[in-house]
């Protein structure tokens, strides 16, 4: 008798390509993701610019979004080169399964993203499951940095845990 035993792959998707999209991607390949990274310009989607096997989508980033398959291992990274995106992007997934969904940006930028989609008639709820500002605060502003908050929180999410210092 022979059992195999399928653990389903997470899958990363992350909405922009740019410089910390690109760094995200390198590190969650690294981790084990599946990763798809959303973006309507093609020089961004350089193959040369990410590892192999990443799902580069090309197209509007939104309705490429609503194209994906999200269920309960699907983790969204919200990283495009305008806020409007952003907002569209979030406003696609917010009702979504997606076991994570975070969204890069200030303090104020995420308060007027929220703000703007209260008035559509999203729920405060709703909203509260978005990571915004996304990452843990671990200092550091290069997109290397910033990709290692972001996946650091994603595995803290992942693995049920909240994240403090080990020493504690």
């Amino acid at each position: 008798l022979f059992i195999k035993v399928y653990i389903p792959t997470e899958h990363l998707i992350i909405v922009g390509g740019g410089h910390v999209g690109q760094s995200i991607a390198k590190l969650a390949v690294y981790l084990g993701y599946s990763v798809s990274v959303l973006d309507s310009r093609e020089e961004v989607l350089d193959p040369k610019l990410f590892p192999d096997g990443v799902n580069l989508v090309l197209g509007d980033m939104v309705e490429s979004l609503k194209n994906m398959d999200i269920d309960q291992n699907t983790y969204i990274v919200i990283a495009t080169y305008a806020h409007a995106h952003d907002e569209r992007a979030l406003e696609a997934v917010v009702e979504s399964n997606a076991r994570y969904i975070g969204m890069i940006g200030s303090r104020n930028k995420v308060k007027t993203c929220f703000e703007n989609l209260l008035k559509r008639g999203y729920k405060e709820e709703t909203l509260s499951k978005v990571f915004a500002p996304i990452g843990l605060d671990i200092g550091g502003e290069t997109p290397e940095e910033i990709a290692l908050s972001i996946m650091a929180e994603i595995q803290a999410v992942k693995n049920n845990r909240d994240a403090f210092h080990m020493k504690r």
